[in-house]
């Protein structure tokens, strides 16, 4: 269990210590790295050299318990509050958001129909959100009308979305950010359908690799950076499941930079797959799931690029708290989420 003091040392020393690693290992690299990311680190401090930015997120749930803790703070920007001054610092912030919005919610759903009110939009700017996935199992609790509300409500906002429209095409759009000087491409799809989206009908993105390889294969040609989002997996499984690996391959021999995965509820390891960083389940960021203590161990992940390509990435360790927000963790869960992501002796394994 590291000290203060004990943690301070490493957040200096690791970056030299991983880079002598790395040169050292002769398996930590390939022989034509396809892109320049080299370590990991935990809480690094901001690099001398500007380097853009980019924090991702787990599964955002922010109705049943979470909307009810809002409500008894009269605070609908508590859930997100503690992550606030990390997360409005990058220069873009990505997470799924796994309730929706209705104009008029339901009183009382039932335990699994996630249905928000438009105040809990606080949430989500007050943390400096600026793009979310629709593309998600629950997308269907608000129904093809509260899809669209949901979309027009976030948009109106400044917050982009993709994985989910007014129709199949919008759905299949991506959400094109301009973020620091580069030109950021985000494509989020779900394997847990609940709401497909028709020619002319709202809900999320259709599944299937062949879909994934037609989206970007549409992207306009100034694209310096690409993100895929995929909602699937199996619920509070530690590993990833052959089809999750099959779709980060495949996303990644398409060109994308980075693979951002979630709907397990739980971490799952975190690799490089031929120079691209993949997070096949970044858990849960805000949710209400204290039953489970290993779904309130979670993190931020925050790949830093330079030039167009991730270079480090930083994992910021957070344990969800009795009332639902999320907050830096101890070094004890420090410990445990650096080991459930996969990450041993400093450096990440490079396929």
């Amino acid at each position: 269990m590291l000290g203060r003091i004990g943690h301070w040392l490493l957040t200096l020393l690791l970056p030299l210590l991983l880079a002598a690693t790395l040169l050292l290992s002769g398996t930590a690299q390939p022989a034509e790295p396809r892109r320049g990311l080299s370590a990991w680190t935990i809480d690094a401090p901001l690099a001398e050299h500007r380097t853009t930015r980019l924090l991702f997120g787990g599964d955002v749930m922010l109705a049943r318990g979470v909307l009810a803790e809002c409500r008894l703070r009269d605070d609908y920007a508590w859930p997100l509050r503690e992550i606030a001054p990390l997360s409005t610092a990058a220069d873009l912030f990505f997470c799924n958001l796994e309730s929706l919005f209705r104009e008029h919610p339901l009183a009382h759903p039932p335990h699994l129909l996630f249905q928000l009110p438009a105040d809990s939009l606080a949430a989500l700017t007050a943390a400096g959100v600026d793009a979310v996935s629709l593309a998600n199992n629950h997308a269907g609790n608000v129904g093809a009308v509260g899809m669209v509300f949901s979309r027009e409500l976030l948009e109106d906002a400044g917050i982009a979305c993709c994985g989910g429209g007014r129709d199949l095409s919008e759905a299949h759009a991506p959400a094109i950010l301009e973020v620091d000087g580069l030109r950021v491409a985000l494509l989020a799809y779900t394997s847990a359908a609940s709401l497909t989206a028709g020619v002319s009908s709202p809900g999320h993105s259709a599944w299937g690799l062949d879909l994934l390889e037609r989206d970007i294969a549409a992207l306009p040609d100034d694209i310096d950076l690409l993100v895929v989002s995929h909602h699937g997996g199996v619920e509070y499984r530690r590993r990833p499941t052959e089809q999750q690996l099959a779709f980060a391959r495949r996303a990644v021999e398409l060109g994308a930079d980075i693979v951002i995965g979630h709907h397990p509820h739980v971490l799952e390891p975190l690799e490089i797959i031929d120079g691209a960083v993949v997070c096949h389940s970044l858990g849960n960021l805000a949710m209400d799931q204290d039953w489970n203590p290993t779904t309130e161990k979670t993190a931020l992940i925050e790949v830093r690029c330079r030039g167009g390509r991730p270079r480090r990435v930083v994992v910021h360790p957070l344990l969800i708290s009795g009332d639902y927000q999320p907050r830096p963790a101890d070094d004890e869960t420090t410990a445990w989420v650096i080991e459930r992501l996969g990450l041993d002796g400093g450096r990440l394994v490079i396929n």
